[in-house]
């Protein structure tokens, strides 16, 4: 099930903590309590926009979220505008 996720409030947050090493694991520690297709879908979305400029690492890692674990090359984030 995707849960309704307040946009302005973790648009702020990405922007206060950027630079982010491992998006996934910052959306997964940002609330824990979304269940991890709203957290894939939300990292999917997330590096698709051009508010910041987005880098796939080079080394693999795996990450547990809820109920899955997965394997993934992270993005990194990087502030590149001001917020809009």
């Amino acid at each position: 099930m995707l849960e309704l996720v307040d946009e302005p409030t973790l648009l702020a947050a990405l922007r206060r903590d950027a630079p982010i090493e491992n998006l996934l694991d910052w959306l997964h520690r940002f609330d824990p309590r979304w269940s991890d297709a709203t957290t894939l879908r939300l990292y999917h979305e997330l590096v698709q926009r051009d508010d910041w400029q987005t880098m796939q690492t080079d080394q693999a890692c795996e990450l547990a979220l809820n109920t899955v674990r997965v394997t993934l090359h992270p993005h990194r984030i990087y502030l590149t505008t001001a917020p809009k």
